[in-house]
């Protein structure tokens, strides 16, 4: 395993070399001499430094050239594939702040899940596609431990398999359920979301009406309702019992431009209900 001597015996420095010019980096320093070529390579190691030694970017530059040969697409279908854990919230930023200046694309996109920010909307940035997740562990065990309902509408099935398929590749087994399913089924797959055993469940209006799970913390709309009765038992299912909840709903705005107007006029006169919803706001809505 060779070490470093300088930028140009890395092999891959073509990847990253722009971003490392423009901040000014001439040598590597020790850590990164050490680090950059043997992570690359794949092993594992545990290195220690002082502050300000470049222990991050000793680091973050073979994850980057890693990603960069993948040819990551970015879209909502990719799933995260680099944790790092920081014991601190601001430490979580900074490595999101290094990633990003020294990624040579946009493609490339990482988040940081950390306490003090709205959980939803990280939920729903992740839910965009993203490379990394810069996360303290107190924030990703919130993350991982809260549930989540999911519904697409009653006549598309179809649709809601291919999203339950898409959101185990990227959290594992995730619950579906639809009313083609047998009754016993679905009460045993309901059960399982009741007793925590599964935190996501991806399912059509079957779940719209009169199941009562009070620690649904979030139940998004992953298509506007077709009407907004629809949408009041929906997020419903969240709240319930003097609980906080939130709803969020994704839309299409060419489909759904006639509609959406009357959802967002009946959504302010609903807001006696005390249900968190994001009324639209396009820091939590997908178009």
């Amino acid at each position: 395993m060779n070490h470093l001597k300088s930028w140009d015996d890395y092999s891959h420095y073509s990847i990253v070399a722009g971003n490392i010019k423009r901040l000014g980096w001439t040598e590597p320093t020790l850590i990164q001499r050490v680090l950059i070529n043997v992570t690359t390579q794949g092993h594992n190691i545990i290195g220690l430094a002082q502050t300000g030694s470049g222990k991050t970017a000793a680091y973050l530059i073979p994850i980057i050239v890693k990603l960069v040969e993948a040819n990551r697409v970015r879209d909502k279908e990719r799933n995260p594939s680099v944790l790092v854990l920081s014991p601190i919230r601001e430490l979580s930023q900074q490595i999101v702040e290094h990633f990003e200046k020294l990624s040579p694309n946009k493609n490339l996109v990482a988040l940081a899940i950390i306490g003090g920010k709205n959980i939803s909307e990280q939920f729903c940035n992740m839910l965009q596609g993203v490379d990394l997740i810069s996360a303290t562990p107190g924030r990703l065990l919130d993350f991982l431990s809260r549930s989540y309902i999911t519904f697409s509408a009653c006549d598309t099935i179809h649709t809601a398999s291919k999203l339950s398929a898409s959101l185990s590749n990227n959290f594992g087994f995730v619950l579906y359920i639809h009313g083609g399913k047998p009754q016993e089924v679905r009460e045993s797959i309901l059960s399982s979301f009741k007793n925590s055993q599964n935190s996501i469940l991806i399912t059509t209006d079957v779940m719209g009406r009169g199941i009562d799970v009070l620690d649904i913390d979030i139940v998004i709309n992953y298509e506007l309702p077709p009407t907004f009765e629809i949408y009041l038992h929906r997020i419903g299912r969240t709240g319930r019992a003097g609980r906080s909840g939130t709803a969020i709903t994704f839309y299409d705005p060419v489909v759904d431009h006639e509609e959406l107007p009357k959802f967002k006029e009946r959504i302010k006169k609903f807001d006696s209900l005390h249900t968190q919803t994001n009324n639209f706001s396009n820091d939590l809505i997908l178009e």
